[in-house]
């Protein structure tokens, strides 16, 4: 059934790490954020016959999910085709589309020769994720198979949500797989006409080569979003200028211009660049709001959300930005819009650093015998250098 009640807390934990709500200061960020999720309840307590997973697969399928996680298996030894009715429910899935991320299992086994179902099918919509650490090994509950295991993903000590808005660590196939799953979901967003066969391939193809890893999948390699998404970005970069020497609370002008890819298709009439800008505050990212930039000639701030827009245009957009910034580290994040604010193709992001004109010093001499001459600091105020 559909109820988000859970108990024990494991389909929780599995949703906010797929799609728990970022920047908001709360708790965590999940992969996906903005990922819509569908509970489908298949137990409330440790095990369950096989029979209610089918109708579970059906109604996911059924109701347009365009992934499916699948944290759960049989124990290893199962015979893959023990089950036929699962086989054939993953199959159906695969005809609709569906991408299917399974659990390779955690009892530490090779899969291949001690198959679980349904990480053992071979359906070539199915992932099947095995579990590393935050120093890129195998976990050592992970099960893993050359033959049968596609990909690892972090999956041990795994902080995400649970029952009664808290949080906590767990370790397990099962959270590796959402964050699997969540990469999945950032790819479909990146290309909403993607069948399964792109989404799956641009996963196992962008995935990190991790030599530790490598003999214990089919992939050599730990997701990675960025990689993975990189084949499916329709074509639009960005030209940027006015990004070098920008001095401290001096007005700056920055130009940016969207480079379309005549291969893309991509229809630019009608849309405009919207820009965020964010800053680097002690070691996290932090968007910059409301502040005043002139965008296109008129005097404005930045939102909420550190964004502006520029103005729509019949033909190719630009947008010229005017703004004075203290020192430090920023990136000014670049899309392509529609009309309504829906981002068209992939974004585009530049860093640049605000800081002071460093000063020619004043040369130095050492007399026998005297202290060492003294080099005054620059008129700015700063010592030594940016």
């Amino acid at each position: 059934d559909g109820s988000i009640e859970d108990p024990n807390g494991h389909g929780p934990h599995i949703a906010g790490a797929n799609a728990e709500t970022a920047d908001n200061g709360i708790g965590i960020a999940g992969v996906a954020p903005r990922a819509q999720i569908m509970p489908v309840r298949i137990s409330t307590g440790p095990s369950f016959g096989l029979a209610v997973t089918v109708r579970a697969v059906d109604y996911a399928v059924a109701n347009g999910a365009d992934i499916l996680n699948l944290s759960w298996g049989t124990r290893p030894g199962t015979p893959v085709n023990a089950y036929p009715p699962l086989a054939d429910a993953i199959e159906r899935a695969r005809q609709a589309g569906v991408v299917v991320m399974i659990a390779a299992g955690n009892n530490g086994v090779n899969i291949d020769s001690r198959p679980i179902i349904p990480a053992s099918y071979p359906h070539d919509n199915v992932v099947t994720v095995a579990a590393s650490t935050n120093a890129d090994q195998r976990a050592s509950f992970s099960n893993w198979g050359p033959a049968t295991v596609e990909v690892f993903a972090p999956g041990h000590h795994i902080m995400a949500t649970m029952p009664g808005g808290g949080y906590d660590w767990m370790s397990g196939t099962s959270m590796a797989t959402p964050v699997a799953a969540g990469v999945a979901a950032l790819l479909k967003s990146v290309d909403p006409t993607a069948g399964y066969a792109s989404i799956r391939d641009a996963l196992l193809l962008g995935a990190t080569e991790v030599p530790a890893l490598a003999s214990f999948t089919s992939t050599p390699g730990r997701v990675d979003a960025v990689d993975s998404a990189s084949p499916l970005a329709p074509g639009i970069s960005f030209g940027v200028t006015g990004l070098t020497e920008v001095r401290p609370d001096t007005p700056t002008t920055i130009g940016a211009t969207p480079v379309i890819d005549p291969a893309s298709g991509i229809d630019t009439s009608g849309t405009s660049v919207r820009a965020t800008l964010v800053i680097d505050h002690q070691g996290a990212v932090r968007s910059v709001t409301d502040h005043e930039i002139v965008v296109d000639g008129a005097t404005t701030t930045t939102d909420g959300a550190g964004r502006v827009e520029g103005s729509i245009r019949s033909n190719a957009p630009t947008m010229d930005l005017e703004v004075a910034l203290p020192s430090g580290r920023y990136g000014l994040l670049l899309e392509l819009v529609d009309a309504s604010g829906t981002r068209v193709g992939e974004a585009g992001l530049a860093g640049f650093t605000v800081e002071p004109e460093v000063q020619a010093p004043v040369p130095t001499t050492t007399v026998p015998g005297a202290a060492p001459a003294t080099t005054p600091p620059p008129s700015t105020g700063g010592g030594g250098g940016a």
